[in-house]
């Protein structure tokens, strides 16, 4: 059973800060700088020329970044869920994007809308697209969008 306050990451996250020229003077004058957690899995260091696919995972309608980190009782927070997958083997390791998306009306910059001035489609995955630890240890393509009850993931 997980313990109520933290468990030790096989991985780790790091928390960076990126810069969205999209959400620049948005009409909600919310923020263009957002946090971005990432998600790098076991043995990540040890194989500097490895390439890895990406998850850029996003947060359901109201939410933020933080909330990914919240805890319940007996329940694991999410991160620390696809942690464990990736430290058994469960799943083949990959870089876990965690973007933040939130809004002045508690809404969703994943929404395209002229109202919250994201018009470009999936703007919030476009905008943290690219963004990799280290420069260039991700695929530079599209594959495919999940969509979950949840959140929904783009995967590249």
């Amino acid at each position: 059973m997980p313990l109520p306050w933290s468990t030790e990451l096989a991985g780790r996250i790091e928390e960076h800060v990126i810069s969205s020229d999209l959400l620049r003077g948005n009409p909600l004058g919310d923020p263009y700088e957002r946090p971005l957690l990432v998600y790098t899995p076991p043995g990540y260091d040890d194989a500097p020329d490895r390439r890895y696919p990406s998850v850029y995972v996003i947060q359901g309608y109201t939410g933020h970044v933080a909330m990914w980190r919240g805890r319940s009782p007996f329940r694991q927070p999410f991160p620390e869920t696809a942690d464990a997958m990736f430290a058994r083997a469960e799943a083949p390791p990959a870089i876990v994007a965690y973007v933040d998306a939130w809004t002045a009306y508690c809404g969703s910059q994943f929404v395209d809308s002229p109202g919250t001035g994201t018009t470009t489609p999936t703007c919030a995955t476009k905008w943290s697209l690219g963004w990799t630890p280290g420069t260039g240890r991700s695929p530079m393509r599209h594959t495919g969008r999940s969509r979950a009850s949840r959140a929904a993931a783009s995967a590249r």
